[in-house]
């Protein structure tokens, strides 16, 4: 119940945000190295103090002046910023693990907070990931390749551990310590270093990942292929995760309050109860007869709820719900089984 409980309260909470100006909240702050503004900083916001415990509530960027704002539900937060120098090197963080935020009614201030290398991050030279990205052969220069030590995120989002762009030869390296490594490219057309790919855009992974780093020397990826994303793909948000043999699943049906099917909907599965921050999984948009089907990639439990939109607050007329076939809106999946049945009907937001 008590779950069940904290859920209800967030989702009204979201609807709120855009429906009651009376509980809006805006969280603002500086980035800033030796004392000038960090421009392109990526600003994480979480509602616990332990960043690994729960996905960002909020992710935003900093302007070039260094400046971010987050509009939030009142509370307290943890704001923790990271900047990954346009040459590659060692990222620039902000003080770890960070101190709490109370963001009250209207706008909150959370001042400058200064970045700087952490000693845990640093990068021996002499040591690390190089290689080439190219697009049907060709050099891809100024594109972003990700290093990740593990594929949690899906090789998405800001948990990477180095970064770099790749020079006109479309060639990159970038330092970092022994270990094993997922390597991603990206290359958005707008040039930007964060936000969801765009059809255009391009994309790619090493197909050696992961790359062993040794104590000396670089590994060599050899040639990165990327291709540029496309459109049917970007709703199949399934964070890596495709269809095999035998793999567990949970399906069923989406409906509007009258019990009719409803066509182009996500369906997401969280394994935080208070479904914040990005999602385990989203389907692809249910066709005309509402169904969608989520390939699992290991058994536990998830916390089922659908939506016609991706991203962004709730505004009126987006359609919402949650599954209700259980207390705290959740699934059990085990190794293997599959879930059917696990209908979901959708409220209009007023």
């Amino acid at each position: 119940m008590r779950r069940s409980t904290a859920f209800t309260l967030a989702l009204l909470l979201l609807a709120a945000a855009s429906c009651d100006s009376r509980s809006a909240a805006v969280l603002k702050g500086r980035a800033v190295v030796d004392g000038r503004p960090a421009p392109g900083a990526t600003v994480s916001i979480y509602d616990v103090p332990e960043k690994s415990a729960a996905p960002p509530v909020k992710t935003a960027l900093t302007g070039r002046d260094g400046t971010f704002s987050a509009e939030l539900s009142p509370g307290t937060y943890y704001v923790a910023v990271r900047l990954n120098p346009a040459g590659g090197g060692p990222a620039l963080l902000s003080k770890m693990p960070p101190d709490p935020v109370v963001v009250g009614p209207g706008a909150s201030d959370a001042g400058d907070m200064s970045l700087s290398q952490v000693s845990g991050e640093a990068a021996a030279r002499g040591m690390g990931v190089r290689g080439r990205v190219v697009d049907d052969g060709r050099p891809v220069a100024g594109a972003l390749v990700y290093l990740y030590d593990g594929t949690d995120s899906g090789l998405k989002g800001p948990s990477y551990k180095a970064s770099t762009r790749t020079d006109r030869d479309g060639s990159f390296q970038a330092d970092v310590r022994p270990g094993r490594y997922y390597v991603a490219v990206r290359k958005r057309r707008d040039e930007s270093s964060a936000g969801e790919l765009s059809p255009g855009d391009l994309s790619g992974e090493c197909r050696a990942n992961p790359v062993a780093v040794r104590a000396s020397g670089y590994a060599d990826t050899g040639a990165i292929e990327v291709g540029e994303i496309d459109p049917a793909k970007l709703d199949g948000l399934m964070i890596g995760i495709k269809e095999a043999k035998g793999a567990a699943s949970i399906s069923g049906h989406v409906t509007g309050e009258d019990g009719r099917p409803l066509s182009g909907v996500y369906v997401f599965a969280y394994e935080d109860y208070r479904m914040m921050g990005k999602p385990r999984l989203i389907s692809e948009r249910t066709g005309a007869d509402g169904a969608y089907r989520l390939f699992v990639d290991r058994p536990g439990t998830y916390y089922m709820g659908a939506r016609n939109t991706l991203g962004g607050p709730m505004e009126p007329g987006d359609l919402v719900g949650v599954y209700g076939g259980s207390k705290d809106n959740s699934v059990s999946v085990t190794k293997g089984g599959s879930i059917t049945k696990a209908d979901i009907a959708l409220k209009e937001v007023q």
